[in-house]
């Protein structure tokens, strides 16, 4: 069964790691790549980016709203999340 961990506050448009907002949980084990997660908006919009690095302007990314069912993230190379518009948020499940 996935752990639910507390949300990860996204402001609006910066992108956030979400490996190293997941690790700077208190309390929590470290999440290591590869390790699967079930991503929900919990804001308006959201874009996640499988990357290794901050994504750029070019890069595509999935759209994630408050109203879309967890999307489920293999995680090999790094989770990235932006809230776009208004500060938002997103609450992960670690596999």
């Amino acid at each position: 069964m996935a752990d639910t961990r507390p949300n990860i506050n996204l402001p609006a448009g910066v992108w956030v790691d979400v490996n190293a907002a997941l690790n700077a949980q208190v309390g929590f084990p470290a999440v290591s790549l590869g390790t699967a997660l079930n991503v929900k908006a919990e804001s308006e919009t959201v874009r996640l980016c499988e990357k290794g690095t901050q994504p750029s302007e070019s890069d595509g990314f999935r759209r994630l709203t408050i109203d879309d069912a967890p999307v489920s993230v293999t995680n090999d190379v790094g989770l990235w999340a932006l809230s776009v518009g208004d500060n938002g948020a997103i609450n992960v499940e670690v596999e």
